[in-house]
């Protein structure tokens, strides 16, 4: 008995001094890394904004721990190729986020901080269905305002440990007042800040709580150095969504399914650049109950037929590059064979679910004698 107690004791002090070891040495990490932060050091924004950045400020901005977790969702507008140009269908939409928003950002000498009135919005919702644009709208809206565009979705925000979640929520605002003007992207804002209930966990409530208290810091009569920054959401179900989030994100926008001449639009923006010898009008009436996502996966269907035709037609041991005029042009069958095999998205799941609902088939019911005869030896 004596030999194993100390034998356990041997144990037991090697796992203690191991354990004190790592715990010295995180704990000489933590220290050396908060005097580098706080002479100067830090983590800096990646390259991809790097360049942009040193074009507006004449020294990059220095990042904590948690913005620098953030930083890979920065996008510089340079980066962004679309503007409210490329946007079909919604123009009267496009027209006051142009006043509401991208005004604000781009000139804000004519926003005075002294007025409460006259000001950019705390934040701005864009609900709807799925495919009708929603995040091409927040992409263009941060190219034409020229601000920096985080793109944040609720996994990013999550941590596995305790209050860290919430200290990434208050890293996301500070490093957007770093990087001002800029336009934080919720996209599906209601994976996270859905309504709040009592059986929610205390992470997911302090969670929510974080985000609304710095959301409503945004404003504040105080908050001169914030100026500049502005929340932009969007969701498939704003129902769902916490009314304190509801009030907070002021303008709400509905990016409904294209009408006939929005789909019109649409098209025409989507084959511009092509060779198409079809008529729009036509087209677009055909195609109703298409989102603006169906529509490009549409003309996606037809604008490949041709080259397929080529290849089919080609010799295959030629690998030369061809002309594109050799291709010939998009016609009425093309955009007939694509119309076959390319359905709006919500009819197809619709349909499928309304089948799943329906009875079963006779077949099905019937015994598997009635259908079925095996070889008997």
């Amino acid at each position: 008995m004596s030999s194993s107690s100390a034998r356990l004791q041997e144990v037991v002090a090697s796992l203690t001094g191991i354990a004190m070891t790592y715990g010295l040495m995180w704990v000489a990490w933590r220290v050396s890394k908060s005097l580098a932060e706080e002479f100067g050091g830090g983590q800096r924004v990646p390259e991809a904004c790097a360049r942009w950045l040193s074009l507006r400020y004449d020294r990059l901005p220095v990042l904590s721990e948690h913005e620098s977790a953030l930083a890979n969702c920065v996008v510089s507008p340079e980066a962004l190729t679309c503007s409210l140009d490329d946007v079909g269908g919604l123009e009267d939409v496009v027209e006051e986020i142009r006043d509401l928003v991208v005004l604000p950002l781009r000139r804000p000498d004519l926003f005075p901080g002294s007025s409460k009135l006259v000001r950019a919005p705390r934040g701005v919702l864009l609900y709807g269905e799925p495919g009708t644009g929603k995040s091409m709208l927040a992409r263009a809206i941060a190219h034409d305002a020229e601000a920096a565009l985080l793109n944040v979705r609720a996994s990013t925000l999550s941590d596995k440990y305790f209050g860290e979640s919430n200290k990434l929520v208050a890293a996301m605002f500070s490093l957007a007042q770093k990087l001002a003007p800029a336009i934080i992207f919720l996209d599906e804002i209601d994976g996270f800040l859905s309504s709040r209930s009592a059986r929610d966990a205390d992470v997911t409530l302090a969670l929510k709580a974080e985000f609304l208290s710095h959301l409503d810091g945004l404003l504040t009569d105080t908050a001169e150095d914030r100026r500049g920054v502005v929340v932009l959401a969007a969701t498939n179900r704003p129902a769902d969504l916490d009314p304190a989030v509801l009030r907070r994100l002021s303008r709400q926008f509905r990016i409904g399914l294209p009408d006939q001449d929005a789909r019109l639009q649409i098209l025409q923006l989507l084959l511009r650049s092509e060779r198409a010898e079809v008529d729009l009008t036509d087209l677009a009436a055909r195609t109703r109950g298409y989102s603006g996502s169906d529509l490009e996966e549409l003309c996606r269907a037809a604008a490949t037929k041709p080259v397929r035709d080529f290849c089919r037609t080609s010799n295959d041991d030629d690998h030369d590059d061809h002309d594109e005029k050799a291709l010939r042009p998009i016609n009425e069958d093309d955009f007939a064979d694509a119309l076959a095999r390319v359905k709006p998205t919500a009819h197809q799941a619709f349909a499928y679910r309304a089948a799943a609902a329906a009875p079963p088939p006779p077949w099905m019911t019937q015994q598997q004698g009635e259908h079925y005869s095996p070889e008997v030896d």
